[in-house]
């Protein structure tokens, strides 16, 4: 089995993900069309760094299959029906560029 096979093998949820795209005559975020992206959703209560410097508790690690340009402003819409903002994300490239990503909510 290939390494992308068995990649996506460990991908079994899904969550929304809205890009943010400015915001509204009265100052509230507005959205992209929601897009279904594949992943592995891992519940994980950790103490770390927003954009901001803050700390925070996040929620969840969440690796994507594939690689995406989600932002700390765009929110993310858990099985469940949970919406979290983004708190950090990272990509680690392979030797073929970006694989997938980890979003941390």
């Amino acid at each position: 089995m290939a390494f992308e096979a068995e990649f996506l093998d460990v991908m079994v949820d899904t969550v929304t993900w809205e890009k943010f795209t400015g915001t509204d005559e009265y100052s509230n975020p507005t959205y992209a069309a929601p897009v279904t992206l594949q992943c592995r959703v891992s519940p994980k209560a950790v103490q770390v760094l927003d954009v901001n410097g803050n700390e925070v508790l996040s929620k969840a690690n969440i690796w994507t299959a594939g690689a995406f340009d989600i932002g700390s402003q765009d929110r993310i819409t858990r099985p469940g029906g949970e919406v979290d903002p983004v708190i950090s994300v990272s990509g680690p490239p392979d030797g073929d560029g970006t694989h997938h990503i980890k979003v941390v909510i």
